[in-house]
């Protein structure tokens, strides 16, 4: 008995099913499919493959629970997607498996009817929208930098959005810009007015001559219908989903035009830096050059420039020490420092300068990148060498001689510039010792000005400077600290403006003549 009693209990049926919810289903609202496993954990999972009738937007999301009833131990695991039917109609949610051990398990088809759902008539504030793809220039030269722009045009007030596909274009590297300009500005189209907003950038880099193909990327709404759905004692306002989608971008990507012999490859705004660890050495020494170069090209392309000394110096192969890429104004910016070892063929002076020749869009020339120019003094090592003498060129000044050069550069007379110094440093300590000490008590003297502000009128100022600067997040935040601190005999004009925090919280943008109606609701709320 107890033998067989374990033996059923090693075996208790496994079972595989896939669940849609709901079902029937809607083409405004996404459709959850959940394929669940009993009583084991899967070695590998076998994904279905849904056809296309159906748009995936967000899954595989995977999870595994435990339960304890009556004394015996269960476990369950699972797999959920959300799919959107575009079209109403009669469908099939593909089967999937799983293998136990040296079992595979499979998951019938679940059938789901998908009905229309809400028509664009019946939508009173939904309003019109479009998203457009955006590109700083119409032509490109391999390696430049074109910003892609992903701009949203709205007539409605309220609406959240997502992408679900987002362009991948080939011979082409492409990154995210994270810190832009996404304040909404207003755009008139055709007529009409819209509310446009930049909500997404990136920048990409063309890596070879032709055409460039963007594919349209897609974009999800989320928007309000003007009804309201009661949930319990919660009232929501009811939104569908709406599918939009960019049209197509070709860019042509044009070659250099006759590039120069000592062209570095790269286009683009770019600046070079050069330091030398040392200004003076023999012919037997050898000097160490740090170049640091940086642009808006492709950081990439880069590579360590020729820097045409082979006349005056032995120069071995460039060590890469540093790169980093970073934003700056909105757009994607590159920095490499190489380390060049000179050795000097001759005594005397010699003029270092290196440049950078690159290609400016902008200006559709090939410019030159210079730096100051660094001398550096090479006398004769132990092995001697022709000694060059050092010469003026067309860049230097001569020096002049005036009676004041003649005195001893160490000798401490009245009128030279250490007397001054040491006559005037005490009354300079002092006079900065007293103006700190003044500062420090300022500060205190504001400090405690503002300890005695109430909490209200902070949260009132923190509102308005929230709202000044478009901050939604901020402003309603504020808002709603101060509702908790409130209590008014009218209780109306304070649920109306938790109404209103509550919908710019789901919204995520307001604009700003709405917040400036919002703040005076709050400012006659707190005078009450």
């Amino acid at each position: 008995m107890t033998l067989w009693f374990c033996y059923a209990t090693a075996t208790v049926a496994q079972t595989f099913r896939a669940e849609a919810n709901p079902n029937p289903a809607r083409t405004d609202r996404p459709i959850g499919v959940t394929y669940i496993l009993e009583d084991a954990q899967p070695e590998q999972f076998i994904e279905p493959r849904f056809g296309p009738e159906f748009q995936v937007q967000g899954g595989p999301n995977y999870s595994s629970q435990t339960s304890i009833a009556n004394g015996r131990t269960r476990k369950s695991w699972s797999a959920s997607y959300w799919l959107l039917a575009e079209r109403p109609g009669k469908y099939t949610i593909p089967s999937a498996a799983v293998r136990v051990g040296d079992k595979t398990i499979r998951a019938e088809a679940v059938s789901v009817t998908v009905q229309p759902g809400v028509a664009r008539e019946d939508l009173r504030d939904a309003g019109e929208h479009f998203v457009r793809l955006e590109v700083s220039a119409d032509t490109a030269y391999p390696g430049q930098q074109l910003l892609l722009d992903y701009v949203l045009y709205t007539t409605a007030r309220q609406l959240n959005y997502d992408f679900n596909q987002l362009p991948d274009p080939a011979n082409a590297y492409v990154r995210q810009v994270e810190n832009f300009n996404d304040q909404p500005f207003a755009a008139d189209i055709d007529g009409t007015q819209y509310t446009a907003k930049v909500i997404r950038r990136e920048a990409i880099f063309p890596q070879q001559s032709g055409t460039l193909e963007l594919e349209p990327a897609t974009v999800r709404l989320s928007v309000p219908t003007g009804r309201y759905i009661t949930r319990g004692f919660f009232r929501q306002p009811e939104t569908i989903n709406l599918r939009l989608q960019t049209e197509r971008l070709n860019i042509p990507v044009l070659p250099f035009p006759d590039p120069p012999a000592d062209f570095a490859g790269v286009a683009g705004d770019y600046q070079i830096d050069v330091r030398p660890d040392r200004r003076s050495l023999t012919t037997d020494e050898s000097l160490r050059l740090r170049v640091a170069i940086s642009g808006t090209g492709d950081p990439r392309r880069l590579e360590a420039p020729d820097l045409g000394l082979d006349r005056d110096f032995e120069v071995f192969d460039p060590t890469l020490v540093d790169e980093a890429t970073f934003e700056r104004g909105g757009r994607i910016e590159g920095r490499k420092q190489f380390d060049y070892l000179l050795v000097p063929k001759r005594a005397g002076v010699i003029n270092l300068r290196p440049n950078l020749r690159y290609w400016s869009p902008d200006s559709l020339a090939y410019l030159t990148a210079k730096t100051r120019i660094q001398r550096i003094q090479v006398g004769a090592g132990s092995e001697g060498g022709d000694v060059d003498l050092p010469l003026l060129d067309a860049e230097q000044e001569p020096t002049l001689f005036t009676s004041a050069d003649l005195r001893p550069r160490e000798a401490w007379y009245p009128g030279s510039a250490l007397f001054w110094i040491l006559t005037l440093l005490p009354f300079l300590i002092a006079t900065g010792m007293i103006g700190y000490d003044f500062y420090q008590k300022h500060q205190r003297l504001l400090g405690d000005a503002e300890a005695v502000v109430p909490l209200e009128t902070q949260l009132l100022n923190t509102a308005r400077a929230a709202a000044t600067a478009g901050d939604t997040s901020q402003f309603y935040a504020a808002l709603e600290q101060l509702l908790e601190r409130t209590s008014t005999g009218n209780e109306t004009p304070l649920m109306e403006l938790r109404q209103r925090i509550e919908l710019a919280r789901y919204a995520g943008y307001v604009p700003q003549e709405e917040m400036a109606g919002d703040l005076r609701l709050a400012e006659e709320i707190a005078e009450m």
